[in-house]
C-alpha cells in the first residue's frame, strides 16, 4: 500500500505523534493560559489529596519560618510568600514518596520575598532529598493550578491587608476563597 503524503496513507511515525497528541487535550491547557497549565506527571494529575501531608513556610526577609497549616483548607496573606510541600504516595502500593514543593507568590508580596522564594524552594528540596521523586513550580496568586488547590485541602482563602494599611482596628479585610 503507498505510504507518506502523496499515497495518502501515513507513516509509521505520524501516526505515533497523532496517538501520544490525542492523550493530552492541548486546546484545553492552551486555552488555559501558559502560567495555568496542570502538572502532566500522572500520579500528581490523579491525586485527590486524601493521602498528602502538608507542610508550609512563609518567607520573610529571604528566611523560612515555618507555619501551621490550617485544617480544611489554607489561608495565605497576598502581602506573603509562602513555601508549601506536599508529599504523598502515588499509586497502588503506597510505598514511594513523592514531594511537589511550591513557591506560592502573593500579588502584594515584597520583590525580596518573591526573588528569596526559589531559593528557599531549594533549601526545602535538600531537606527532603533522598525521601522520594520531587516536582517543583512556582504559582501566583490568582493562576493557581488544581493540584495546588487539592493540596492545600480543596480550599485556598487569601487574604488581603487592609486599604488603609491600618492594622487589625480598621476591621477592613478581603477574602477570597478559591475551592475545588
Amino acid at each position: 500500500r503507498p505510504r507518506g503524503p502523496r499515497g495518502g496513507g501515513k507513516d509509521k511515525s505520524t501516526e505515533v505523534l497523532e496517538r501520544r497528541a490525542g492523550l493530552v487535550d492541548l486546546e484545553a491547557l492552551e486555552a488555559k493560559g501558559p502560567l495555568r497549565l496542570e502538572l502532566i506527571t500522572p500520579a500528581i494529575k490523579h491525586d485527590d489529596g486524601s493521602t498528602g501531608e502538608l507542610r508550609l513556610w512563609r518567607v520573610l526577609g529571604g528566611r523560612l519560618h515555618e507555619e501551621t497549616p490550617t485544617k480544611g483548607g489554607l489561608v495565605l496573606s497576598s502581602a506573603g510568600c509562602y513555601l508549601i510541600c506536599y508529599s504523598f504516595c502515588p499509586g497502588v502500593d503506597r510505598t514511594q514518596r513523592r514531594y511537589v514543593l511550591y513557591v506560592w507568590q502573593g500579588s502584594l508580596a515584597s520583590r525580596q520575598d518573591i526573588a528569596a522564594g526559589p531559593l528557599c524552594l531549594n533549601e526545602v528540596s535538600n531537606m527532603v532529598k533522598g525521601g522520594g521523586m520531587q516536582d517543583k513550580a512556582v504559582v501566583q496568586d490568582g493562576k493557581e493550578t488544581h493540584h495546588f488547590i487539592v493540596a492545600c485541602g480543596g480550599t485556598l482563602v487569601v487574604t488581603s491587608p487592609p486599604p488603609d494599611g491600618g492594622g487589625p482596628a480598621s476591621g477592613a479585610r478581603l477574602f477570597e476563597c478559591r475551592c475545588v
